[in-house]
C-alpha cells in the first residue's frame, strides 16, 4: 500500500457501518466487499481506534474516533471476509450497556453518566424499586 501518493479521503457515511454488544464484547462492523488483508490498517488504543481502507490508488477509508468505553486492545479480534470487516472488541468493563459506539468526549464517561443503571442490566424490580424510590 502506497500512502506517500496523495489521496482522497472518503466520507465516513460511504461505507456503511453497525455495531452490537453483549455484556463482555462489543462487535463492529464496516460492510465494505472484497477488501484485501494488505490494504486495511488499523490502530486500537483502549477507548479509541483508528481505521484506514485503501479503497484505491486515489482513495481512502479512514474512521478515527474515541470510543464510549475501554476494550482490551490485545484482545480484539478482526476479522476480513468477501462483504465485511468485522472487529470484536473484549469490554473492559463487563455487563457496561453501550449507549453508543462513539464517545462526546474522547471515551471518557461523564460524571453524570457514571452511577446510571442500564435498563438492560438484568436488575430485578424489587432492585429497580429501591433505585427508582424517591427519598
Amino acid at each position: 500500500m502506497n500512502l506517500k501518493i496523495k489521496k482522497t479521503v472518503m466520507k465516513e457515511k460511504e461505507i456503511r457501518y453497525d455495531w452490537v454488544q453483549t455484556d463482555s464484547t462489543l462487535s463492529f462492523t464496516l460492510y465494505k466487499k472484497n477488501t484485501e488483508r494488505d490494504k486495511f490498517l488499523y490502530y486500537i488504543k483502549k477507548n479509541y481506534i483508528y481505521i484506514i481502507i485503501n479503497i484505491s490508488d486515489t482513495e481512502i477509508y479512514k474512521l478515527e474516533t474515541y470510543l464510549f468505553g475501554e476494550v482490551y486492545p490485545s484482545n480484539t479480534k478482526i476479522n476480513i471476509s468477501p462483504f465485511k470487516i468485522e472487529i470484536v472488541f473484549e469490554k473492559k468493563l463487563k455487563e457496561q450497556h453501550w449507549t453508543s459506539f462513539k464517545s462526546n468526549e474522547q471515551g471518557l464517561i461523564s460524571e453524570n453518566q457514571k452511577g446510571i443503571p442500564s435498563p438492560f442490566s438484568r436488575r430485578s424490580i424489587k432492585e429497580w424499586d429501591s433505585i427508582t424510590q424517591v427519598k
